[in-house]
């Protein structure tokens, strides 16, 4: 298993890392190159270190932006289409957008989820945010 997000604030970081560490694998940052507007569909991303064929499974995280992915996360999928193995996803919101974005990024990548997970950014400071984080970790495991 292979962990892959983008952040820019850094709370999708640490929800990756979390995941990561709970899962016991690798995690690669997605990188854009250069600044790119939020408003743009896809932007050009830097070379992924890992090749996710080289994986069973890709846990692919993004911040919400505008109730959908952001450009680098769709860029990662367009860069790998047709060629990724069994996917889970999870983003970060701060008011609303996971469910829409979960949608999106199945539509994305042309296949269903083993799981999903949204996590409200303020939910990840709270005492349930672990259990809930274990319960998505756990369904990935059982994949």
């Amino acid at each position: 298993m292979l962990v892959v997000f983008y952040s820019r604030g850094g709370v999708t970081r640490k929800v990756g890392e979390a995941i990561a560490c709970s899962l016991g694998c690798p995690i690669e940052e997605i990188v854009p190159q250069g600044r790119f507007p939020a408003n743009q569909k896809v932007t050009p991303i830097q070379p992924p270190k890992q090749d996710p064929g080289q994986y069973d499974l890709i846990v692919l995280g993004t911040p919400v932006w505008g109730n959908a992915p952001t450009p680098p996360v769709r860029a990662y999928l367009k860069r790998f289409e047709g060629r990724l193995p069994k996917l889970a996803f999870f983003c970060t919101f701060g008011i609303i957008g996971g469910k829409g974005t979960m949608v999106e990024l199945e539509k994305l990548a042309a296949k269903s989820p083993v799981a999903t997970f949204a996590a409200w950014r303020a939910s990840t400071r709270r005492r349930s945010f672990p259990a809930r984080l274990k319960e998505f970790t756990d369904k990935i495991r059982r994949s």
